[in-house]
């Protein structure tokens, strides 16, 4: 079955981020960014989390440089080629990890998440990095609703240059 899995890195994605955040554990209620809410509903507003952001963002967040992101995109497409059955999209960037990917059925997307999060941060360790790489959670989606090829257009449509892209399998 295919997913679209998603990852960030440590301090990323924070409390009161202006792009919009979620609480751990669910402990409090934060409304969707505009682009994701319903017509009727309520919509994030960062200045109300603007006190809680501050606060968490003294706390420095790991962006990984362009070698760093060759290095993330080489450890995490070898874990797909041992775990996935067929095709597969890669994006590695800055703050965050997109992976498109068909497992297989005797693979779980948590495994395939230890793998390639601890696999590469392993191999980031090596080369010198120090503290924590990965925050600790990831986003899986099943990717019945929508068909591959508009995902694989969602993903490269986050390409800002920067990012590494791989793509192969089939």
């Amino acid at each position: 079955m295919p997913y679209l899995i998603t990852w960030t890195t440590h301090n990323s994605w924070l409390p009161g981020d202006p792009r919009g955040f979620r609480t751990r554990k669910g402990k409090q209620y934060v409304p969707p960014p505009a682009r994701y809410a319903d017509v009727s509903s309520e919509v994030y507003d960062p200045k109300k989390y603007e006190g809680l952001y501050r606060f968490h963002s003294g706390k420095d967040a790991v962006r990984l440089s362009e070698e760093q992101r060759e290095v993330v995109a080489e450890r995490v497409v070898y874990t797909i080629e041992k775990m996935c059955s067929g095709r597969w999209v890669l994006c590695a960037g800055e703050v965050h990890v997109h992976a498109l990917v068909e497992l297989d059925e005797r693979s779980a997307v948590s495994r395939f998440c230890q793998f390639a999060k601890g696999g590469s941060a392993r191999k980031l360790i090596a080369l010198g990095h120090k503290g924590k790489v990965w925050a600790r959670k990831y986003h899986a989606r099943p990717v019945d609703s929508w068909s591959w090829e508009d995902v694989r257009r969602y993903i490269i449509n986050h390409k800002t240059g920067k990012e590494v892209f791989r793509e192969g399998g089939g």
